[in-house]
C-alpha cells in the first residue's frame, strides 16, 4: 500500500531530487541576476554631479502602478522581486541610452542626454508597451507617471522636487 500522503515512496524521492535541482537553479538565476546591475551610488547629488556630460533630460519615473499590474497577475509573487523585476527591465531597456538610479521609494531616476530623448510622450508608451510584450499576462499596459526636468537647468526644481535624498 502507498503511505498516508498517497504518494510512492519512490515518486517522493524524485519530487525531493526535482525540487531541490529547480531551487537551486532559480536562486542561482536570482543571484545571477541581482549581481548583474550595476553597482549604484547612493548618494544622489553624487550620481547627478558625476553625470558631467553637459545637458541632460532627468525623468522622474513612477513606477508603482507597474509593480501593482506585475504583482495582481503573477500570484504569490513578493514585492522585492516584482520591482527588483521592473527595475531590472526599465534598466535594460535605457541601456546605453542613459542612467538609471532606484530612488527605492517607487520611483526611478533615469538621466538621458538631451539628443537621445526627443519625445517624452513616445518614450512612456514605448516604455509600457515594451512592458505588457515582456509580462504577457497583464491584463493592460500599465502607466508610467513621470516628470521630466532639464539638467542642470532645472536643477533648484529637481532638489525641491528630491529634497530628501540630497
Amino acid at each position: 500500500g502507498l503511505p498516508e500522503s498517497g504518494i510512492s515512496p519512490e515518486i517522493e524521492s524524485e519530487l525531493q531530487v526535482l525540487s531541490t535541482k529547480l531551487g537551486g537553479g532559480i536562486t542561482k538565476s536570482r543571484l545571477m541576476l541581482d549581481s548583474s546591475t550595476e553597482d549604484e551610488i547612493i548618494d544622489l547629488s553624487e550620481w547627478l554631479t558625476s553625470w558631467g556630460r553637459g545637458k541632460a533630460v532627468l525623468v522622474t519615473l513612477d513606477i508603482t502602478n507597474a509593480l501593482d499590474s506585475l504583482m495582481d497577475s503573477i500570484t504569490g509573487l513578493e514585492l522585492y522581486r516584482a520591482r527588483k523585476d521592473v527595475v531590472n527591465l526599465i534598466r535594460h531597456l535605457t541601456g546605453r541610452m542613459g542612467r538609471l538610479h532606484d530612488l527605492k521609494d517607487g520611483r526611478v531616476l533615469i538621466l538621458f542626454p538631451e539628443e537621445r530623448l526627443p519625445d517624452y510622450e513616445l518614450y512612456l508608451h514605448h516604455l509600457s508597451h515594451s512592458f505588457t510584450s515582456l509580462f504577457f499576462n497583464l491584463s493592460h499596459p500599465p502607466d508610467f507617471p513621470a516628470v521630466f526636468n532639464l539638467w542642470p537647468e532645472e536643477k533648484k526644481t529637481v532638489e525641491e522636487n528630491l529634497s530628501g535624498f540630497f
